[in-house]
């Protein structure tokens, strides 16, 4: 864990009742259907194709940024026509290689043994996102899954997680957001939540230093046993909103 604490980001709550999720590279390794799809867009335009850890970097503020970036400056307004492309591909292929990280299923067991609630939320257009967390049995492990929509929007902006935490009724300090990129930082700044890096995707430790973030696991199995030992300091107590499965805010899944 790291300890250049920042003074806009809470440390490690002293009670933990929701832990909200970023998805590509926290929970799941999405960056090889990702380039896939990438490159199949990026050939469409007649550009050349790009490492896959290239790509990787360019994940995180949506797929719009994603395909501007991988044109580069002198053909990224072409980026909404490449995104058609992109997605015309990916939807086709979300989860052809796309896999949970070690420790994810039984991190978010335990949560649901302890009583703390979860959610995902990505930048990912949601009916993916829906379509994603169904494939890698997320769906039946977390309490909300949200991606990009034009109801909320996208990260870091924090409206979405301000209506999961009236939504559940926990308190703010009580709160978690785990993420691998800047944006997910971001987001748990604005909100005015702790924040726990794991350096399963893009940031570093390097960067997470750079960013000031207060708390960093090399991965979810080390951040699920420092839970533990919180939630076990503070008793085990819960304070589990009631809330009936019908008012968790999942959508249907998309077929």
């Amino acid at each position: 864990m790291t300890t250049n604490n920042s003074p806009h980001t809470p440390t490690m709550p002293r009670s933990v009742r929701l832990v909200a999720f970023d998805l590509d590279g926290t929970l799941a390794d999405p960056f090889k259907d990702i380039a896939e799809a990438t490159n199949h867009a990026l050939m469409a335009f007649g550009c050349p194709t790009l490492p896959a850890e290239t790509i990787k970097q360019f994940v995180g503020r949506g797929v719009r940024e994603l395909m501007a970036r991988a044109l580069g400056p002198d053909r990224a307004a072409f980026a909404d026509a490449a995104v058609v492309f992109w997605r015309e591909y990916y939807e086709r292929h979300p989860t052809d290689h796309t896999r949970l990280y070690p420790g994810v299923v039984e991190l978010l067991e335990w949560l649901q043994q302890a009583n703390i609630r979860t959610a995902i939320w990505s930048n990912k257009v949601d009916a993916l996102t829906q379509r994603i967390c169904a494939a890698l049995g997320l769906a039946a492990r977390v309490d909300f899954i949200r991606g990009e929509s034009s109801e909320f929007p996208r990260k870091p902006d924090p409206a979405l997680l301000d209506h999961v935490i009236n939504l559940f009724g926990v308190k703010r300090d009580s709160v978690l957001v785990v993420g691998d990129s800047l944006p997910d930082l971001e987001l748990a700044r604005n909100a005015g939540v702790a924040f726990c890096g794991v350096l399963t995707g893009q940031a570093t430790r390097e960067d997470f230093a750079r960013w000031n973030a207060p708390w960093v696991v090399e991965t979810l199995e080390v951040l699920h046993k420092q839970l533990r030992a919180v939630h076990e300091g503070a008793g085990g107590a819960s304070d589990r909103a009631a809330a009936p499965a019908e008012a968790l805010g999942k959508r249907p899944l998309v077929e």
